[in-house]
Parts: C-alpha cells; structure tokens; sequence
C-alpha cells in the first residue's frame, strides 16, 4: 500500500526495468515512479495507490515500445524528452521529436516507434481492470491478469443449460 506521507525519491534511485520480446522487435527500459514511492502496479487507488501511474521510459534506436494497442479504460499521456521517432496513433504515423505530447484516450490504438534512442515520459489512469486489443494480430488481453484470447462467443454460450436454482 502507498504511504501516505509525502516522500521525495530522486530518479538516480529507481531502478530500470527492461523488457524485451523474443525476437527483440519490442525492447523498452522504464523506471516506475509510482511504484518508487509504493504503489502497487495496475491496483489504483482503491489499493491505496494513486489515481494516476507514472513512468520514464527509454527505447533504443530501431525498436517499439509495444505491439500497437489500445485500451477500453485507460488514458495515457506521453511526453517526449529526447530522441525521434514516430507514434503511431491509429491510422497515423506521426513523427515525433523532443518537446512534443499527445494523449491517447481509450480506444485509440497507440505505439511508439523510435529512428535514435528515445525517451519519453508517460502517464496514464490507474484502473483496476482494463480490456486491450491488438490490431495487428485481431486479440484482446484482460488486465491486470495479461491474458491474450482471440476467440468470441455469444453472450448466452454455455449458460442455457445452467439450472436457475
């Protein structure tokens, strides 16, 4: 649980945190501030932590920082303190550089992609569960528990044959 004294920590502190996809296409490296000063990751405020999630982010030249995806509940806000790169926000490929920010309200597809070694900045609502979809591979993921499915069925499947008592 978050304290609730206030707490100064110094970015020199906080460990990054690399996370990498087999094959190396994906790479980022991120320090989370929330997480310094307590917070549990993807519990909100509801387990004590802030309403908003906080991290820096470091991506090599030549990567992206996650396959492009969006969001049913959440928000985020990212800020771009050095490097280039492009964002890919839905249909678009924008080209991004140091100083620029742009949100991504939920259900816009969103993926960063970097030409020299960017950094950004980004915040984000903490909620308590998410839905995700990956456009580029047609599937969803449930948050927090980072299950990935493909297959839809009807609302009804298997519940017709349930006794009511």
């Amino acid at each position: 649980m978050m304290t609730r004294q206030p707490t100064i920590k110094n970015f020199s502190e906080i460990e990054p945190v690399t996370r990498e996809s087999p094959q190396g296409k994906f790479h980022i490296m991120r320090r989370n501030f929330s997480e310094a000063l307590g917070a549990v990751k993807d519990s909100g405020p509801w387990n004590g932590g802030p309403p908003f999630d906080v991290e820096h982010v470091m991506l090599p030249a030549g990567k992206s920082n996650f396959p492009f995806h969006s969001h049913q509940a959440v928000w985020e806000f990212y800020w771009i303190l050095s490097g280039e790169g492009f964002a890919r926000l839905d249909e678009s490929h924008l080209a991004i550089k140091a100083g620029d920010f742009f949100i991504c309200p939920p259900g816009c597809a969103h993926q960063i992609e970097a030409t020299t070694d960017l950094t950004y900045a980004v915040i984000a609502n903490n909620v308590p569960a998410d839905i995700g979809y990956y456009p580029d591979s047609n599937k969803w993921i449930a948050m927090p528990e980072r299950t990935c499915f493909r297959e839809s069925v009807d609302y009804y499947d298997g519940e017709e044959g349930q006794a009511l008592r």
